[in-house]
Parts: C-alpha cells; sequence; structure tokens
C-alpha cells in the first residue's frame, strides 16, 4: 500500500515541477517578446542605439536590484525557535504518506542537530 502512496505522491510532484518548468518557460518566452516590442516602439521613437541602451540599462538596473535584496541581511535578527515551538511547526506534508513524513522529520532532525553541533 506505502509503494502505491509513494508512486502518487512521486507523480504529483514530477507533475507540478513540470508545470512550473513549462510555466517559466512560457514566462521567459514572453519577457522576450516584450522586450522585443519595447525595443521597436523605442527605436521607431528615438532610434536603436538609444532604445538598446535603455532596454539594456532597464535589464541591468533591475538584476542589480534583485542582486542586492538577495545578498541583504535582514534588518534583525530573529532568534531561533525553541524547542517545544520546533516540533510544533507543521513540515506542511499533511498530506504525504506517514513513511515519508518520518523520513523527512527524521533528516530535519539531523541536520539541525549537525548545525547545533557545528556552532
Amino acid at each position: 500500500m506505502v509503494p502505491r502512496q509513494l508512486k502518487r505522491a512521486a507523480a504529483r510532484t514530477a507533475m507540478r515541477t513540470g508545470l512550473l518548468t513549462a510555466g517559466a518557460l512560457l514566462v521567459l518566452v514572453g519577457i522576450g517578446f516584450l522586450t522585443a516590442a519595447l525595443w521597436v516602439a523605442l527605436a521607431l521613437q528615438i532610434g536603436g542605439p538609444f532604445a538598446s541602451l535603455i532596454v539594456g540599462s532597464a535589464y541591468l538596473g533591475l538584476g542589480l536590484i534583485v542582486i542586492g535584496v538577495a545578498v541583504s541581511k535582514p534588518s534583525q535578527e530573529t532568534a531561533p525557535p525553541s524547542e517545544p515551538e520546533q516540533e510544533e511547526q507543521s513540515l506542511g506534508l499533511d498530506d504525504a504518506p506517514p513513511l515519508i513524513q518520518a523520513l523527512l522529520q527524521a533528516f530535519l532532525y539531523g541536520m539541525q542537530t549537525g548545525m547545533k553541533a557545528g556552532k
């Protein structure tokens, strides 16, 4: 019975992964077409070199903002939850088979213990 549930969970995960990948690819294609349309509109108004400068600067600015957000530290450090609070936190796997839940909990407990030992 567990292998059937495991197969279903794997199939759902594969389906979600496939759909997310397809969605991301479609978003990237859409961004490409919108960029081309923006460049054509600007090129007709102000010329090709200036249109390239504007579009390139916009992407550079957005990229730098994303990098800045990614490397910035939070404004205030949050204290790690105490032991009872950690046990109360849900892994979000309520619909997963009990075997998978137990394996993930054991893995996370081992990771947490290893991180504490490394301090």
